[in-house]
């Protein structure tokens, strides 16, 4: 609530701006901490010199402050001089002020469309790239595949070749020699 008359006497005579919360009366627990009233006396914000935080600026520029006043609210706070640009625009005649809205619908419009075309190109490099790497994955696998059933081909060859030569009765040293079995897979093939 923003007053323009003195509502509390505080004990700091320079407080304009109160906090309340809801509190039980008897037990006084907090109802809800969100839940907050801001009080803000203007009469006692003039009094007092300018401290120029944002709070103070925003007061001032609505208790309509003009001169040097206005011009370090403008230098501390650059939004207000924002406001000011709006608010004047809605002094002007009425088709300056419709060419004026229109033009700051276009901005808004070409910020609004630059925003979505953002994002949307992000969610289609997204998805270009999901399907890149799922290819990419699908063609590695192939390749390990390939190569793991040709390793899976020569030992098999090899067991065969081993199979046969101990058929022959051929010595364990010359098999792994030819083969290039070590002795271990050698003892799992005569087990």
């Amino acid at each position: 609530m923003i007053a323009d008359f003195n509502l509390f006497t505080w004990q700091d005579p320079t407080k304009y701006h109160g906090i309340f919360k809801l509190r039980d009366i008897l037990e006084e627990p907090v109802f809800c901490d969100a839940l907050e009233i801001h009080v803000l006396e203007l009469p006692k914000l003039r009094k007092n010199p300018l401290k120029l935080n944002p709070l103070e600026c925003w007061l001032l520029y609505l208790d309509n402050m003009e001169g040097k006043t206005m011009e370090q609210i403008i230098q501390q706070e650059p939004l207000i001089e924002r406001a000011i640009t709006i608010e004047e625009a809605f002094l002007l005649a009425e088709e300056e002020r419709y060419n004026y809205e229109l033009r700051e619908k276009g901005k808004a419009d070409y910020a609004n469309a630059m925003s979505w075309s953002k994002k949307e190109g992000i969610k289609e490099g997204i998805q270009q790239g999901i399907q890149k790497g799922i290819q990419q994955g699908i063609q590695q696998g192939i390749q390990q595949g390939i190569q793991q059933g040709i390793q899976q081909g020569i030992q098999q060859r090899d067991y065969d070749i081993a199979r046969s030569l101990l058929r022959k009765n051929m010595s364990l040293e010359d098999i792994i020699e030819i083969t290039g079995l070590t002795l271990e897979e050698l003892n799992n093939l005569l087990n």
